[in-house]
């Protein structure tokens, strides 16, 4: 009986073990494949957003109004508008794959971006050339906020493909209790 115990625990500890390791090794093999997807997802979006930026850039850019025929700058006017559409696109069958944050800034940026080209296609003539300063203005104003938005997005992607690590936790929380005690300290 007295050897009869050990042998017990041994095999139950054996077993336990076993099956711990199996549930663990599935979850980890599970999750991997989420990060996987997620980050595919992200590489192929970021793709995306810089075409938009590219398309962006050189239709609204004024170095190319001169060298360009009335063709050219449609075919450029055409691009940005797929760049966008090929974009949003892309996002809506994809987004469950992001962050709820950087879902935001996404849908944010697609707003800002929209209306502001719309506006920009407006005010141009026939030959594609800005008619007013106005419209000048939008165009550099949409160009910049491409640039910026996109490095929001970049920095965000960064983060949800990057997170730090467990064991930073900690000194994150500290900064953080000091930056709200200057605050609070500055408020009074």
């Amino acid at each position: 009986m007295d050897a009869v115990v050990p042998l017990l625990a041994a095999v139950l500890g054996a077993a336990l073990g076993t099956f711990g390791g199996y549930i663990l090794g599935n979850r980890r093999l599970k999750y991997e494949k989420l990060y996987e997807r997620r980050a595919g997802v992200i590489a192929d979006l970021s793709e995306k957003l810089y075409a938009l930026h590219i398309g962006i850039s050189s239709f609204v850019s004024f170095a190319s109004f001169g060298d360009l025929d009335d063709e050219e700058r449609g075919e450029q006017h055409i691009a940005a508008y797929e760049a966008y559409i090929e974009f949003s696109r892309y996002f809506s069958q994809n987004e469950v794959w992001l962050a709820p944050d950087a879902c935001d800034r996404v849908e944010q940026f697609l707003s800002e971006v929209k209306q502001p080209l719309d506006e920009y296609t407006e005010g141009l003539d026939e030959r594609g050339v800005p008619l007013g300063s106005e419209t000048m203005f939008l165009g550099l104003e949409i160009a910049r906020q491409t640039v910026l938005l996109r490095g929001e997005l970049v920095t965000a992607f960064r983060e949800i493909l990057y997170p730090p690590p467990w064991y930073d936790a900690p000194l994150r929380l500290l900064e953080w209790l000091q930056t709200r005690d200057r605050k609070e300290g500055s408020q009074e």
